[in-house]
């Protein structure tokens, strides 16, 4: 949960949000619960299959950097 959760705020940081917006997100995201962290990225996969011609690309580029 630890992991992701650091992934979520680094992604969040990186966003075009206000700085407000940002500490907001980040800090609600602090206070999940392990559970919520797993239903939310099951939301997250959930969405990325829904788009997955865009996501094939990213994975695609992720994985030829290696």
């Amino acid at each position: 949960a630890d992991t992701l959760k650091a992934i979520l705020e680094n992604k969040i940081n990186q966003s075009d949000l206000t700085p407000e917006d940002k500490q907001s997100m980040i800090d609600s995201l602090r206070e999940l619960p392990a559970d919520a962290i797993k239903h939310l990225t099951t939301k997250l996969l959930d969405e990325c299959v829904d788009n997955l011609p865009g996501a094939m690309t990213v994975i695609g580029t992720w994985l030829s950097s290696f």
